[in-house]
Order: C-alpha cells, then sequence, then structure tokens
C-alpha cells in the first residue's frame, strides 16, 4: 500500500509540474513570436530608411522588397535542408558501424546545398545591382560596409560583453 501511496504521489506531482511548465512554455512562444515580429518591424523601418537615403523610386522599393522577400524564402528552404542533411550525417556517424558510402552521399549532398547558397547570395547581389542606380548601389554598399563594421565592432573602444 505505501509503495502504491508513493508511486500515486509521484504521478500527481509530475502531473502537476507539466500543467505548471505548460503555460511558461506558452509564454516563452508567445515572446518569441513577438521578438520574432518586432524584428521583422525593425527590418521593414530600415528598409523604409534606406530607400529614403537611397532616393529609391516606389517601383525600385517594392523591387527590392520582393527580392528580399524571395531570397528570404529560397534561404530558408536551403537552411532547412542543411539541417536535415546535418541531422542524417549526425545519425550516421553515431551508428556503431557507419556507411562510409552514406556518409559520402551526405556531404556530396551539404556541397550541393553550399553552393547552392553561394549562388543564391551572388544572384542577390547581381539583382540588386540591376534594381539601383550606379550611384544608388555605390551608396547602398557604402551602407552595408558601415552596418557590417557596426556588427564586427559594436562597442568600438570598449571591451565586449564577457571580454577581460
Amino acid at each position: 500500500m505505501n509503495k502504491n501511496l508513493k508511486i500515486i504521489m509521484l504521478s500527481v506531482g509530475l502531473t502537476g509540474a507539466l500543467l505548471c511548465a505548460t503555460p511558461v512554455y506558452a509564454g516563452a512562444v508567445r515572446q518569441q513570436d513577438e521578438n520574432t515580429e518586432r524584428v521583422r518591424q525593425e527590418k521593414r523601418e530600415h528598409l523604409e530608411n534606406l530607400a529614403g537615403e537611397l532616393g529609391l523610386s516606389e517601383e525600385q522599393a517594392e523591387q527590392l522588397r520582393a527580392q528580399k522577400e524571395n531570397r528570404r524564402q529560397v534561404q530558408q528552404r536551403l537552411r532547412e535542408s542543411m539541417r536535415n542533411v546535418h541531422q542524417a550525417l549526425a545519425e550516421e556517424l553515431a551508428k556503431e558501424k557507419p556507411d562510409q558510402g552514406k556518409i559520402d552521399s551526405i556531404t556530396q549532398d551539404m556541397k550541393k546545398l553550399n553552393s547552392q547558397m553561394i549562388d543564391d547570395r551572388v544572384k542577390s547581389i547581381i539583382d540588386t545591382r540591376n534594381i539601383l542606380t550606379p550611384e544608388q548601389y555605390r551608396q547602398f554598399q557604402q551602407k552595408a560596409s558601415q552596418m557590417k563594421e557596426r556588427k564586427m565592432h559594436p562597442r568600438k573602444g570598449g571591451r565586449m560583453k564577457g571580454g577581460r
């Protein structure tokens, strides 16, 4: 009887813990959704600001928006494929006797996906050049360099977080 009581108490305790954890998890998912939407809104605002700074026409701005959305979808699909391939490689390598033929096939898939990602990036650059005038593209490149510099050195002259 005492053993059954312990099992029941443990079951009730675990059920209670799961029920308490569900709202916390839901809150975390909701926060992530809000953060994702906030980031998307910031990116839209950034694109609008950039359009103003570069003097883009409405047509150019719309072409860039469409290009960006198309590229986002392509990159999302490629990243998902790459995650799947990485998972397949990890699973094969975790086996007691990995199949070298499967590993070679998986690494070939990885190389193809990397090549597709590079091709997509280059296509995006060319498409952007075709949308913008030479002067707008020059300004765009300057802005991109400044942003890259800020990402690489977020606190110039100061220590990075976690630095000594």
